[in-house]
């Protein structure tokens, strides 16, 4: 075999160790090797090597080729792609889009159609470069960056103000934390009626916004009676009563508990060096106050 350079003997076990730390697969180690001790001229610009140091291994083609190709990209060749794409596109967007939390189940009709889009389809803007185009994670379109920022909301004739698409959820997470007790079917129907008011069910005053709509609800039970203004929200009795918590009681308020038969526990809280120490929790709220009245006295703690 004709070698165009004088090679040491220890080339080949050196070549091996060498090609193996960087990953290569050794099956078919002699034939690959064979190739490139004996290349003259590099796979890609066919330049001529002038000694064994010019000449590089190319891991992912297994091409032997000089200094200036070996940092060459490979990139993916097809017409009805608009921008060249890098030949490990693919992978890298995977990747990406599995990291930011996008189901991966049908990840190959995603990606076929963001790699072939041209425009934004929310505003249509022709994409200048690869980079130009996001993909909406909730919705699953390929946008601009302007467009990704912009938030979705629920398009309904007969609902008075715009309403943010997550809303819904939001609304049912904020209702629990404020003490109103309610089942899944009740929640629909309460929040179909709340979402389409217009007006203070009380006082007909018109809501202007709607942050100026409020769940007006018997504190001692958690239900729900009116939805109403602000002013009218202030003025209902237990309201004035039970203006800091749920129960009437300083330290003692309603926390939901799906464990728990009727929906919700009491729980009674103190301040201890800066911070709040729950001391007893109960269904019964009459015997927790009872209690609270008797562990203050026992431990002259003072709000």
């Amino acid at each position: 075999m004709e070698l165009p350079f004088e090679l040491n003997k220890y080339h080949k076990t050196e070549t091996k160790y060498s090609w193996k730390k960087i990953g290569l697969d050794m099956s078919n180690f002699n034939e690959i090797y064979e190739n490139y001790i004996t290349a003259r001229n590099c796979d890609i610009c066919n330049k001529t090597f002038k000694n064994t140091k010019d000449r590089r291994f190319k891991i992912s083609s297994k091409n032997v080729v000089c200094y200036s190709c070996i940092n060459t990209k490979e990139f993916i060749n097809r017409d009805d792609i608009p921008f060249i794409l890098n030949k490990h596109h693919k992978s890298l967007t995977k990747y990406s889009w599995k990291k930011s939390g996008l189901d991966m189940s049908n990840f190959n009709e995603i990606y076929e159609n963001y790699i072939t889009s041209r425009k934004c389809e929310i505003c249509e803007k022709t994409f200048k470069n690869s980079n130009d185009r996001m993909l909406k994670t909730s919705s699953k379109k390929v946008v601009c960056f302007s467009c990704l920022r912009t938030k979705e909301f629920i398009n309904r004739d007969d609902i008075p103000f715009i309403l943010n698409k997550h809303h819904k959820s939001l609304t049912k997470s904020s209702w629990k934390n404020k003490g109103l007790i309610f089942n899944d079917n009740e929640f629909e129907a309460i929040y179909e009626k709340y979402i389409t008011s217009s007006k203070c069910e009380l006082c007909s005053k018109t809501f202007k916004k709607s942050v100026d709509r409020h769940m007006e609800h018997e504190h001692k039970n958690g239900k729900f009676r009116n939805i109403v203004c602000n002013k009218c929200n202030q003025l209902k009795s237990d309201n004035k009563k039970y203006s800091s918590n749920t129960s009437g009681y300083a330290g003692i308020a309603k926390h939901i508990d799906k464990n728990c038969k009727q929906g919700f526990i009491w729980e009674f809280s103190v301040h201890i060096n800066g911070k709040i120490r729950t001391i007893k929790s109960s269904i019964n709220k009459d015997f927790l106050i009872e209690f609270a009245d008797n562990w203050k006295l026992e431990n002259n703690y003072h709000t």
